[in-house]
């Protein structure tokens, strides 16, 4: 009898000591590298689909059993595992991993991306960290300051406004000198970047000389940008992010300073030119004590047309991917207020990207990108004229107020800073655009070595502009013919189609000699329409409208022969 209870006592024993192995238990710590905690390290349990993140202190939890293998992965450090024991805390310094030569680039749209060490020609790269951190409405200004040989200028102060990129200088006199963009395999249209989220963008590859470019023929004469965007992981967990960004922008500073009243009145009636040399009774030359009744009013016109622009970024995005699907998908919603009265961008983005593998040997995808923006435009922003507030904010006489006694806009002949102002509140500009980059494309491993690929590729857009003048403005009462205001509309369609087949041959030799063979057929094809007018004698009631244009074709011919 004691016998066999001894045996129970102990089969007893080793059951609980089995269940105490075997028991979960919580496993807690902090990782960090040479300057400190790092947030967003992946934490996961080899072999077993359980993991989690570090937080913004570098802390982190999870629940593991003794013997199992924490994996500590983080973009740029070298991975370390840890082996779970009678502890439950569990705390790493990683190290950075150094990967300059074995950097992969896409070093053009037709093939996947090489190693650096295997590129000989001129490429510079520039990666999502590099563009992310930076609240631009336009990509290629984000460019500016990434990659050396690129010089990137933008003389605007219009959110969204194309910059001008040049790749090595001027190439041409005459001819094109913006570099290609290719956007996911598809080429797409210099001066649209307003309508796409940069934050989509995985990697940008900048080819420089014409060892990288002569794969596309006379049209990279200036250079080529490869955009490829973000792409979701075979075999992972799904993954949320969700960025909010707030900046703030003001005009820069000047390295002059503008006269005051005083100082201005003196001088026209010094040079004997200006209201200083024409303004007393009769024309004469102004004298001290009516220059010193004119100079109590001192308009800083700066203040009036700049303010301090914002620019407000939401957004959230998914990625992910069982073992035979990947993707990556996110909305977007982007507002920016230029430093300038009226001028800003609205933007709403939609991506898709989805790649699945139908066979072990082929897959399928497509990669869409749908947007939408509204620009508030300033007039004549390009050149010196009086109604664009960059111009008015230094030409306006500062002895002239902004308002009358009676609260109305001092606005007539030669108020260059009321006029200019009246028509940034009142007159409108605005472009609306809607924009969709599409590629379809198919894959197929024909033999070991043999890869077969096809790509279908779309770029539409369709812009639609509107300028309309008020008649009771200033420059309504001006405007040539009719003196009562304009109602300008354009509408342009643009659909650029471009598909691709290629058959690509890779093999290794003697485990050190790279050998690819590859050929390509290639159709382009772009269809455009377009379509304005221009109507006068607006109806003051219907400002905006076509419906506002009250002179006929008959009239008009009548005030041109007068």
């Amino acid at each position: 009898m004691g016998s066999k209870f001894s045996r129970f006592l102990v089969l007893l024993l080793v059951l609980i000591m089995n269940f105490s192995y075997a028991q979960e238990k919580t496993i807690s710590g902090t990782v960090s590298d040479q300057r400190g905690t790092l947030p967003g390290v992946n934490v996961t349990i080899k072999g077993v689909k359980r993991s989690t993140q570090t937080d913004f202190n570098g802390k982190y939890s999870i629940q593991a059993q003794t013997g199992e293998v924490l994996v500590f992965t983080f973009l740029g450090m070298k991975t370390f595992t840890a082996t779970v024991g009678n502890s439950s805390v569990v705390n790493v310094k990683m190290e950075e991993e150094m990967t300059t030569f074995n950097e992969v680039i896409v070093t053009n749209s037709y093939n996947k991306g090489e190693k650096r060490s295997k590129v000989t020609g001129s490429i510079a790269t520039v990666a999502a960290k590099q563009i992310e951190t930076r609240a631009l409405a336009s990509f290629d200004q984000i460019l500016q300051g990434q990659a050396a040989g690129v010089s990137v200028q933008s003389g605007s102060g219009q959110p969204g406004s194309s910059a001008k990129v040049r790749i090595r200088g001027t190439s041409s006199i005459g001819s094109n000198n913006e570099p290609l963009y290719i956007l996911d395999g598809v080429p797409i249209t210099v001066g649209d970047f307003a309508s796409l989220n940069a934050n989509d963008f995985e990697s940008v590859s900048i080819l420089k000389d014409a060892s990288a470019t002569s794969i596309y023929g006379s049209r990279s004469s200036a250079g080529v940008i490869v955009i490829t965007s973000k792409k979701g992981k075979y075999d992972s967990d799904t993954q949320f992010t969700y960025r909010s960004q707030i900046g703030f922008s003001e005009v820069g500073k000047t390295k002059f300073e503008m006269m005051n009243s005083n100082e201005l009145l003196n001088f026209q009636r010094l040079v004997k030119n200006g209201k200083g040399a024409t303004g007393g009774i009769n024309g004469v030359p102004l004298t001290d004590g009516e220059i010193s009744d004119l100079s109590k009013v001192n308009t800083n016109w700066k203040d009036v047309f700049f303010r301090t622009g914002v620019t407000n970024t939401q957004e959230i995005s998914m990625r992910g991917g069982t073992e035979k699907t990947r993707f990556f998908n996110s909305l977007s919603y982007f507002d920016q207020q230029g430093i300038a009265q009226r001028s800003s961008l609205k933007r709403f983005t939609l991506r898709t990207n989805l790649e699945t593998k139908t066979t072990e040997t082929s897959l399928v995808g497509i990669n869409l990108s749908l947007n939408y923006s509204k620009q508030n435009l300033i007039d004549s922003e390009g050149g010196l004229f009086l109604q664009n507030p960059y111009a008015a904010a230094y030409l306006a006489s500062p002895y002239d107020a902004l308002y009358n006694s009676n609260g109305t806009l001092n606005v007539g002949l030669n108020k260059v800073g009321a006029n200019a102002y009246e028509n940034l509140l009142i007159n409108q500009q605005y472009n609306n655009q809607v924009k969709a980059v599409v590629n379809l494309f198919a894959e197929k491993q024909i033999a070991r070595n043999l890869t077969a690929r096809i790509d279908f590729g779309v770029d539409f857009s369709n812009d639609f502009f509107v300028a309309a003048t008020d008649p009771t403005t200033q420059f309504g009462l001006t405007t040539d013919p009719g003196n009562q205001g304009s109602y300008t509309e354009s509408s342009t369609n643009l659909g650029k189609f471009n598909t691709t087949s290629k058959i690509v041959y890779n093999n290794t030799f003697a485990e050190k000699h790279d050998v690819e063979a590859a050929a390509y057929l290639e159709y382009y094809k772009s269809h455009g329409r377009s379509g304005s007018f221009t109507g006068y004698g607006i109806n003051p009631a219907l400002v905006g409208y076509p419906e506002g244009i009250t002179l006929e074709l008959e009239q008009l011919m009548r005030l041109g022969m007068d």
